[in-house]
């Protein structure tokens, strides 16, 4: 019935989600929530890649249940679900289990989609140590982290190294270890989400430089280090972004 009422039919929808400090802040004012702080992003960054799906035709639907802002924009097609009057807990899940796909980054939320075996776009992922590679036909870009000390980008493999060192979990540890957090740009979101789209067209061309890329990626949790054995349990369908790999060429040294 919602989504008559809004005017589209299952599957011909995207759900998308930015995590913020609404909701901890919300349910428990008690604790200083802001060391989660850092996997927070800016829902705003989104809507690029949201107008470029609208214009395929499909409805796109901020979730989300006590969210930091209201989303202000002119397209009919873009709707703020999140805080609207027809949100409810039995909706979310639903919308999660019939989208085209899910565009969020991480928040308790993500389990709807991979409950139901959604595709899901995972943007501005702040640990690729703890990526959901067992997602089934799903893409992600993580955030990047930039050294002050080095002055310059630390690379996939320094960042695997330094999360086991010194447990990267806590916004006050980034920062001890001067270590600046950079958020996915509305281009490398809109660049993720149009290849998403191609793959689920079954029109994504896949080139050899792709290829290289990828297995060069992955290789870095395939190994036996001297802090500990790490391997993901990955679905062979789940892939990092292919144009954020390219672009980022030199964090696979």
């Amino acid at each position: 019935n919602y989504l008559k009422k809004i005017g589209t039919h299952e599957y011909n929808f995207i759900c998308f989600h930015a995590r913020d400090k609404a909701f901890l802040n919300k349910t428990n004012s008690d604790i200083d929530w802001s060391y989660h702080d850092f996997r927070n992003s800016n829902i705003y960054s989104y809507l690029p890649a949201m107008e470029k799906m609208t214009q395929k035709n499909f409805f796109c639907l901020r979730t989300g249940f006590v969210v930091e802002n209201k989303l202000v924009n002119s397209n009919p097609k873009i709707i703020d679900y999140a805080n609207s009057e027809d949100q409810s807990d039995l909706l979310d899940v639903f919308l999660g289990s019939k989208c085209r796909f899910y565009l969020l980054s991480g928040s308790g939320i993500q389990l709807i989609p991979e409950t139901f075996n959604r595709p899901i776009v995972y943007v501005n992922h702040t640990n690729i140590n703890e990526v959901q590679a067992f997602a089934h036909n799903s893409l992600f870009i993580p955030k990047k982290y930039y050294s002050i000390k080095k002055q310059r980008l630390l690379t996939f493999k320094e960042f695997i190294d330094l999360h086991y060192k010194n447990n990267l979990s806590l916004n006050k540890t980034f920062q001890e270890l001067g270590i600046k957090i950079i958020d996915n740009t509305p281009e490398e979101i809109t660049d993720v989400v149009m290849e998403m789209d191609a793959r689920l067209n079954e029109i994504w061309k896949i080139d050899n430089e792709e290829e290289d890329l990828q297995d060069k990626y992955w290789s870095f949790f395939k190994h036996k280090s001297s802090l500990c054995e790490h391997r993901l349990i990955k679905s062979p369908t789940f892939r990092i972004g292919s144009s954020f790999l390219k672009k980022n060429q030199s964090l696979l040294n």
